[in-house]
Formats: C-alpha cells, structure tokens, sequence
C-alpha cells in the first residue's frame, strides 16, 4: 500500500501543479494515470482483507486519503477562475462529493454487487 500511495502521490502532485492546463485535461490525467495503480489494491479480496486483519494498514490508508483530497482542492479552485467550475458552489461542497464518490470505490459491497471492474469503477 505504501509504494501505491508514493506512487499516487508523485503523479498526482504534478498534475495538481500544472495551474496553467485547463481543468478537464488535468481531471482526465488524473484518472487515467492513477487509476491503475488504486486498481492494484481495489480487488474485493484485497480491501476486505486489509480491514479484517490489518486495522492500523487500512487507518493509515484512510488518514492518507482524506489529506490527499485536501490537495484536490488545487484543481477545483483552478476550475473556478478558468470558469470551468461554477463558483456558485462551494469548493468544499465539490470536495465533499468528490470525496464521497472516490471512497464509495473502496467499499467491498460496491464490488460484490458490481460487475464492473475496480479499474472501471474508479
């Protein structure tokens, strides 16, 4: 999990500080290049044994998660002076969803009553 997140982290912070390209294009670059590397730990199998029988593993993870949402924060308030985010919603309200629908991939009953692969969903 540890080399997942060095990894997620080195990507994702370059793209959270390419201010100057457009919005959608760093939106779209985030998902397309971190997407694999959350697939490697998003196997139903894999989540559930990692909340079972590694509690401190799965907390770090989370307490890692919500800090890597707060540099999300980059990019929307980027969205909202290219005028590509509405500005009448607040940055923490998009965040709030954001953040909610990213962790909704890390539930295992998403993937049991789902087809659709961790790849896909994310």
């Amino acid at each position: 999990m540890q080399d997942v997140m060095q990894i997620i982290e080195q990507i994702t912070d370059r793209i959270y500080e390419e201010h100057d390209r457009p919005v959608p294009e760093r939106l779209s670059a985030l998902v397309t290049q971190i997407s694999p590397h959350y697939a490697r730990i998003r196997s139903p199998r894999i989540l559930l044994d990692i909340q079972r029988n590694a509690p401190s593993v799965w907390s770090e993870w989370e307490t890692w998660r919500l800090w890597r949402y707060t540099k999300f924060r980059a990019i929307i308030e980027d969205g909202v002076v290219q005028e590509v985010i509405r500005s009448d919603i607040k940055i923490d309200d998009i965040i709030a969803y954001y953040t909610v629908m990213a962790n909704s991939c890390m539930e295992y009953s998403v993937y049991v009553e789902s087809d659709v692969s961790s790849l896909d969903l994310y």
